[in-house]
């Protein structure tokens, strides 16, 4: 699955990755969560 992927790469990926992409995966999530709404 697509965010499980996403965990393993997070998980395996430096600490300066990570928070460089933790906002990012939060913005999307948000948004996927509203565009559900609408679907």
């Amino acid at each position: 699955m697509f965010i499980t992927t996403l965990l393993n790469v997070l998980r395996t990926a430096s600490t300066s990755t990570r928070d460089q992409v933790l906002p990012v995966l939060r913005v999307l999530h948000s948004s996927v969560n509203s565009g559900r709404k609408y679907m």
